[in-house]
């Protein structure tokens, strides 16, 4: 496990018991350090994929706040379009919120591999997998024809 903090105003990537060399730090050689701008803590060594999870995240936040009231206006009555915004975004912070969690307790009790890397837990990431697949399904499938007829 590792993180990125902010020294000085220079990022610099820390772990446990790491030895540093600070530059323009006042303080006695040896001395231990402690962090108050920690931009990111990880687990693991693959850093494109990292950033990957990051892009993905954040890009995901974007879409969350942004295309409910779009998809809500083209899909449903404009008398619909005030009660269905609000629940699509309690939806998505729910989400957002117990996801993490949910992940978790896949990653913490379905069987591995006998490896102590992220690649130890396939089910993690077949079940996030499948929940993409579901909802790009959702999406691309739509709502029945007679629903969409009525909303005029």
């Amino acid at each position: 496990m590792y993180a990125i903090v902010n020294i000085n105003g220079i990022q610099t990537r820390v772990a446990k018991d790491e030895v540093l060399e600070v530059p323009r730090l006042s303080g006695d050689v040896g001395a231990k350090l402690s962090f108050d701008r920690i931009l990111m803590v990880a687990a693991g060594d693959n850093i494109p994929l990292l950033l990957l999870g990051v892009a993905l995240f954040g890009a995901g936040i974007g879409n969350t706040t942004s295309l409910p009231p779009m998809i809500a206006q083209a899909e449903f009555s404009k008398e619909d379009v005030s009660r269905v915004v609000p629940l699509i975004v309690a939806i998505g912070q729910a989400t957002y919120a117990f996801a993490p969690a949910l992940f978790g307790f896949i990653r913490e009790f379905a069987p591995h591999s006998g490896s102590a890397s992220a690649g130890a837990a396939p089910w993690l990431f077949l079940t996030a997998a499948l929940i993409q697949t579901l909802a790009v399904a959702a999406f691309v499938t739509g709502r029945p024809a007679r629903d969409r007829a009525t909303r005029t």
